[in-house]
């Protein structure tokens, strides 16, 4: 069986004097197929010289891991900061649907009988 990487987070407040700015937390482990977890310690960044070839990943995630990742932020309240896929679409269906009422309705909601 291949090990399955998870990568999980979670949000912790950076003191109560400053809840705004919460602090996001990743934890990444390695599930092998024989009951063993493996997690990853302190992330080391290194320099990379100027002119050197694009150094590999820190660590690569398939579709249903990333997929995981991207539902964990949703439960701790991460949003797409843009407004498109299906955020975005709701609003364009609420925004047509208003159109359609001022088109239907009159201001007093009553339905316009004219032609």
């Amino acid at each position: 069986m291949v090990p399955k990487l998870q990568v999980t987070v979670d949000r912790k407040q950076w003191g109560v004097a400053n809840p705004i700015h919460p602090l996001v937390q990743f934890w990444v482990f390695e599930h092998h197929g024989d009951g063993r977890t493996s997690a990853a310690e302190t992330l080391t960044l290194v320099d990379i010289p100027e002119g050197a070839i694009d150094p590999e990943p820190t660590f690569r995630l398939d579709t249903e891991e990333s997929q995981q990742l991207m539902d964990r932020l949703w439960d701790i309240g991460f949003r797409p900061s843009e407004g498109t896929g299906s955020a975005g679409a709701m609003a364009a269906v609420e925004r047509h649907l208003k159109d359609l009422q001022k088109l239907v309705f009159n201001r007093n909601g009553d339905h316009d009988s004219r032609p």
